[in-house]
């Protein structure tokens, strides 16, 4: 599969919007759009690093140098008891979680 499909694949099964995506790279959302659309040609390996990052997978799968695509854990997490509080604390968690990777 080529890069622009595979990162829209990725993009949609995370539940993301471009607009969300955008936001994480600090870039426009027109940008992301163009890279799914593959009107980007020659994309630097630091924009498939970060978009990687964004898109919780390896810079390899997104190139297409790996078949097994990334197991996430929205998979397997069952929201529909929690109310909009537990969802925002979720998601807190998980943003506190990536900037203390960050950091290391």
């Amino acid at each position: 599969m080529e890069v622009n499909k595979l990162i829209k694949k990725r993009r949609t099964e995370l539940g993301l919007t471009l607009k969300d995506v955008a936001a994480a790279l600090g870039t426009a959302e027109s940008t992301v759009s163009r890279y799914e659309s593959n009107n980007i040609q020659n994309m630097g390996i630091d924009k498939i690093e970060a978009l990687a990052r964004v898109l919780q997978c390896s810079p390899a799968y997104l190139l297409g140098w790996e078949d097994e695509e990334p197991v996430t854990i929205a998979a397997h997490l069952d929201t529909s008891d929690l109310t909009q509080d537990e969802l925002d604390d979720v998601a807190s968690y998980i943003e506190f979680i990536r900037n203390k990777r960050e950091k290391l």
